[in-house]
């Protein structure tokens, strides 16, 4: 059995690219919660399902959190993270780390490693895959009192909770303001500490937790030509170099950065390149053919929707 767990409530609509979100955490040592209303036909034996609507899960995180919760959409989930481990603290009490985790990024067989070195060691309170600051794609708290309860030592936590905007706080991030600064040096997490308005912020003050912090995933935007490889056994590597975790948020931005829907059962080997995914090696051997038709279907997309002028960045 997993002794760690990825709390992952979602809403809204599955993306095309699940399937290989779903293909790379099977056989990995942790498990996902999966909390939704949104079904998941096919997946791996440590994807653990939890049928509930997302009035229901507000509902909850009032109830546990002792205040009001306003969430207007989906993505809003976000700034709650750090509150997972005391809203569903009856449904991960078999397990000794919890976190969080995005579903656009794929792991691969040298995540187990990172997982044996860092979490099922037992030795850490708090485990980030960036050296520099507290990651959000991916991370590990102790599933103790202390960790499950944190987010009290903010002093904005009750107004993250109630905020009525759309848009994400954060709060789960150092306020999304400095990671610029913390990864170029300009700022450490002790500097981070001194700003109340952040989870991150809190766990760096906390006195006497154990911190891991090492650069374990990779976020490379792959404009420079890179290639990520998944191949049938699970090795993930960028450019021949074996990686743990691919996180494409940079990566997909290009409106040409195309995701096929490839479902879980049927993702094998693929590659990713600037122009997006491509499950077959006959896609990959015609890749530079493909990507000109991925570019231009953007481009007329994006001409249509924004003009000539915007549309002309897709080229740059």
């Amino acid at each position: 059995m997993n002794n760690t767990i990825i709390i992952m409530p979602y809403f809204g609509r599955i993306p095309d690219y699940f399937g290989t979100y779903l293909k790379s955490v099977e056989g990995k040592h942790f498990d996902v919660l999966w909390i939704s209303d949104l079904e998941v036909p096919r997946h791996p034996e440590n994807f653990k399902v939890v049928k509930m609507s997302f009035d229901e899960v507000k509902r909850r995180m009032a109830e546990r959190l002792g205040t009001e919760v306003v969430i207007n959409g989906g993505r809003r989930l976000c700034d709650f993270r750090p509150m997972y481990g005391k809203v569903f603290e009856d449904l991960i009490v078999d397990y000794d780390y919890w976190g969080w985790g995005d579903c656009d990024l794929v792991y691969g067989n040298k995540f187990n490693e990172f997982l044996e070195r860092a979490v099922e060691a037992g030795e850490y309170d708090a485990i980030s895959l960036h050296k520099d600051y507290m990651s959000g794609p991916t991370c590990f708290y102790r599933n103790t009192p202390q960790m499950r309860e944190l987010y009290l030592k903010t002093n904005n936590w009750r107004e993250v909770c109630k905020f009525a905007g759309s848009v994400i706080l954060n709060y789960d991030e150092c306020g999304g303001l400095y990671h610029r600064q913390l990864a170029s040096g300009e700022m450490t997490m002790e500097d981070c500490a001194k700003i109340r308005d952040s989870f991150p912020a809190a766990v760096w003050r906390e006195p006497g937790l154990r911190i891991y912090r090492q650069e374990e995933i990779n976020e490379e935007s792959l404009a420079g030509g890179e290639v990520v490889t998944m191949d049938s056994n699970g090795r993930l590597s960028l450019d021949e170099r074996e990686i743990a975790v691919f996180h494409y948020i940079r990566a997909k931005n290009p409106r040409y950065f195309v995701l096929p829907p490839v479902p879980y059962e049927r993702v094998g080997s693929y590659r990713i390149s600037k122009t997006g995914f491509y499950h077959t090696e006959c896609g990959w051997r015609f890749r530079g053919a493909i990507g000109v038709i991925r570019r231009l279907k953007a481009l007329s997309a994006a001409v249509k929707d924004h003009g000539c002028a915007y549309a002309r960045r897709l080229f740059k």
